[in-house]
């Protein structure tokens, strides 16, 4: 599959939650830019579906907008896993994801700088 993302990823896996017009579903986001995500699902959703994402971190909470561009079914996990890109953001939805992404990536520097340590204790990781 070609990539058309213009901006850049961050891996991530985390708990999402999904609406759309047959429900509310649990899934797992897999990466993150600012202007879409890919996750995965046991439900099927139709390409071209506008789905509400709940993007949810301390202390933030919003909903927002995305459409499903592509699909595909794993085999090996028996999930369909998805690409959708953000629409209609609002400029306080921007600087929300922006903070998000930037939340992300300290969160892995702060993980690889710990593995590279020769500290001992505990880590939390959202």
């Amino acid at each position: 599959m070609e990539d058309k993302r213009t901006t850049e990823r961050h891996n991530i896996s985390d708990v999402l939650y999904i609406s759309c017009e047959n429900g509310i579903f649990k899934g797992n986001l897999m990466n993150i830019s600012s202007s879409g995500m890919r996750f995965s699902l046991d439900k099927k959703l139709n390409q071209r579906e506008v789905i509400d994402i709940n993007i949810n971190y301390d202390p933030v909470n919003f909903i927002q907008k995305a459409f499903i561009i592509w699909s595909t079914e794993n085999e090996e996990s028996k999930k369909y896993e998805y690409g959708a890109e953000f629409i209609n953001m609002t400029p306080t939805h921007k600087m929300l994801m922006e903070d998000y992404l930037k939340q992300i990536i300290m969160t892995k520097e702060n993980n690889a700088e710990y593995k590279n340590s020769d500290e001992k204790g505990d880590i939390n990781v959202r």
